[in-house]
């Protein structure tokens, strides 16, 4: 009587590790879910290979950005516009500076990134979630 359920614990262990892992490419399109840590804004990340757009949930306001890919695990981005009128009159500005993203670790819910903003000494690290 042991030996069945020996086999079907083995084929439900190998079903579970069978399941695809996750890599950078997975993260190239997708909708995410990121607070900020600074101030815990919230927003949703519309991503596709070479666009995002940002909805940002306290105000509503949505920003959208170039993505050029420069390998698998690191991209980067150029401001296109926004509604927040703010950002959007500094766009000759915003959207020559590139922001540099690495994604550094990746988990089945979330991946934990790097963004720093080229010529600049401002660095962040933090989590995007995977929208499900």
């Amino acid at each position: 009587m042991k030996r069945p359920y020996f086999f079907i614990t083995l084929i439900i262990g190998s079903l579970f590790s069978c399941r695809e892992k996750l890599t950078c490419k997975n993260f190239r399109s997708g909708k995410f879910i990121y607070n900020t840590k600074i101030d815990n804004t919230r927003f949703i990340i519309d991503r596709s290979d070479s666009i995002q757009i940002e909805t940002d949930l306290k105000t509503g306001f949505i920003t959208k950005s170039k993505i050029k890919w420069l390998s698998d695990c690191e991209f980067e981005m150029h401001y296109v516009s926004s509604q927040d009128t703010t950002l959007d009159k500094l766009s000759p500005v915003l959207g020559n500076i590139p922001i540099m993203n690495r994604i550094l670790k990746i988990e089945d819910d979330y991946y934990i990134f790097e963004q720093e903003i080229e010529g600049s000494k401002m660095r962040i690290i933090d989590t995007m979630w995977i929208k499900k």
